[in-house]
C-alpha cells in the first residue's frame, strides 16, 4: 500500500519536471527505466575535505564506528546484525573491540542495548568529525535501504577506512578493495574487520 503511494508520487512528480538531477548512474537509471525519465543529469555526491581532514594524532584502531540517522529502518537493521552477529563475534577474537554507535534519534530500545560490555552509544552529537577521527574503521552493516551514503564519504575525507556491505556503499562511485573494502553479507563483515 504505502510502496504503491510513494511511487505514484514520484511518477507525478518525475512527470511534471522539466529536468532530474540523480546522484548517481543506479539512480539515473532507475529513473530513466522505472518512471520513463528522458532529461537526467548526474551529479554526483561530495563532502568538504578540508572540513573532514583529520588532525595528527593516534587513532584507537579497535575502535569500530557506526554512523547514521539511528531513525530510519534501515540503519536501525543494520545496528541489530552489529549487535546480535558482527560485534559479539570481533569481540570474542579481540576482547579489547569497542563499537562506538554515533547518529541522531536512537529508539529507547537502542539505550537499552547499548549497556552491553564494550558498546557506546553517542545521540545527538553537534559534530561527528573527533569519531570520524578517533575511531580505526567505518562499519555500513546495511542489508535494506536505498539512498546516498555520504557517511563513507565523510569516512573517507577523514582517512578512516571503511567496510561495508555491497549494499551499504551502492550509488557511490568508488572502488572496491581501493578506497574501501566491500563484502556481500552481515557474516563476512566479522573477518573483514579481523583483518
Amino acid at each position: 500500500g504505502q510502496w504503491l503511494k510513494f511511487q505514484r508520487f514520484e511518477r507525478e512528480a518525475l512527470a511534471g519536471a522539466q529536468s532530474t538531477i540523480a546522484v548517481s548512474d543506479l539512480d539515473a537509471q532507475v529513473f530513466r527505466n522505472d518512471y520513463g525519465v528522458r532529461r537526467i543529469d548526474v551529479v554526483e555526491n561530495g563532502v568538504d575535505t578540508a572540513y573532514f581532514r583529520p588532525p595528527a594524532r593516534p587513532r584507537h584502531p579497535k575502535d569500530l564506528l557506526f554512523l547514521g540517522s539511528l531513525d530510519w529502518r534501515p540503519n536501525l537493521d543494520g545496528i541489530v546484525q552489529l549487535l546480535d552477529t558482527v560485534f559479539p563475534a570481533v569481540r570474542a577474537a579481540e576482547p579489547e573491540a569497542r563499537l562506538v554507535i554515533v547518529g541522531r534519534t536512537p529508539p529507547a530500545w537502542l539505550h537499552a542495548r547499548a549497556l552491553q560490555p564494550g558498546v557506546e552509544l553517542h545521540a545527538d552529537v553537534a559534530d561527528v568529525r573527533p569519531y570520524l577521527q578517533s575511531c580505526g574503521l567505518l562499519v555500513v552493516p546495511l542489508r535494506i535501504g536505498g539512498g546516498s551514503r555520504i557517511k563513507i564519504l565523510e569516512a573517507l575525507a577523514s582517512e578512516l577506512p571503511v567496510i561495508s556491505t555491497r549494499i551499504g556503499a551502492e550509488g557511490l562511485d568508488l572502488e572496491p578493495d581501493n578506497h574501501l573494502t566491500v563484502v556481500e553479507t552481515i557474516r563476512d563483515l566479522i573477518p573483514a574487520i579481523l583483518h
